[in-house]
């Protein structure tokens, strides 16, 4: 079977591939939203010099399937540093990879370094997790963790809570909210989410949901309630995303239609591939062919969409 065969095969969700070459050695590791996707377009006609380089030397790709983006990322980085795959260390040029680094204080933070940043560090065998390649994914994720998991990031403790503390981005340990012990325990859960044990975090996530419950500190069980929440909707996106048809559901365009007592029209239209927004795709438009305040006449103009289609066009009507 060829290679082009074989990815019809791969399956439309998150996960890591590997390439390697006739000798069985590991020469790229990558992350997807899609398999699928994300392998099929390493055969399109125009990929740039570095890819069709790699692609001549790629015997066999394989795949490892996870239940979110979230977690790809982590084991891609668990991956490239298992291997040290040549195209992934010639893919850097320039730019050296990315760690996150858990300092060792009374309330460790956490913090993004660069490789070339590390020897900075002044702790012994500092707690250092990746490498990684997209500043932009790994930023993400870390914004995600941090809503199921607060930490800190303050390279200096303040000494008033500032806006993450309000917004329950952090347990606010500058105004004692938290024990040293008990901030410890969130620190052992985000190292088990780069450790790749994401259900022990959903065990004391739980843990701590019923025993807040059980002492009547309702307020605090409705946080852990959230967290567990953020924490099942990274599978929620991966299912829902499993059960629609690709061929219809793979790109989603949600349009927004603004006039003044149907004057002066604009339109705006959000972009979801595979459940993921793309902002790349976002796109804002005037529409000066439509009479009136007729919102789906606009969007049928403008999108050229059929009314069986309709189903596609999400519209605020605020």
């Amino acid at each position: 079977m060829s290679l082009r065969d074989k990815i019809k095969e791969f399956p439309s969700r998150s996960g890591v591939y590997k390439m390697t070459d006739k000798e069985g050695n590991v020469i790229y590791v990558g992350k997807a939203t899609s398999l699928k996707e994300r392998v099929r377009s390493y055969f399109s006609s125009d990929v740039d010099v570095k890819t069709a380089k790699l692609m001549e030397t790629v015997a066999n790709i394989e795949y490892e399937e996870t239940d979110s983006p979230l977690e790809a990322l982590i084991l891609e980085s668990k991956l490239i540093r298992k291997f040290s795959p040549k195209y992934n260390i010639r893919e850097k040029d320039d730019k050296s990879s990315l760690y996150v680094h858990i300092t060792k204080e009374e309330f460790p933070r956490i913090e993004v370094l660069r490789e070339t940043d590390i020897h900075e560090i002044k702790q012994s065998r500092p707690i250092l997790y990746g490498p990684f390649r997209s500043s932009k994914s790994l930023s993400d994720s870390l914004e995600l963790i941090r809503k199921i998991v607060p930490f800190r990031t303050c390279r200096v403790m303040p000494k008033k809570k500032c806006l993450y503390g309000y917004i329950g981005l952090c347990e606010a340990p500058c105004q004692q909210s938290i024990s040293a012990d008990e901030y410890k325990q969130r620190i052992k859960q985000i190292k088990s989410f780069f450790e790749g044990r994401k259900k022990s975090v959903l065990v004391w996530l739980t843990k701590q949901l019923k025993d807040a419950s059980k002492q009547m500190r309702y307020e605090e069980a409705a946080k852990f309630r959230d967290r567990i929440r953020s924490l099942e909707h990274l599978e929620r996106v991966f299912l829902i995303r499993k059960e629609l048809p690709s061929t219809v559901f793979r790109r989603i365009e949600g349009y927004d239609i603004s006039n003044i007592s149907g004057e002066h029209a604009v339109g705006s239209m959000v972009v979801f591939i595979e459940g993921i927004s793309e902002k790349s795709e976002y796109r804002k438009f005037k529409i000066k062919s439509v009479a009136g305040a007729n919102d789906v006449a606009m969007i049928e103009k403008k999108m050229k969409l059929s009314p069986a289609h309709y189903f596609l066009a999400v519209k605020s009507l605020s």
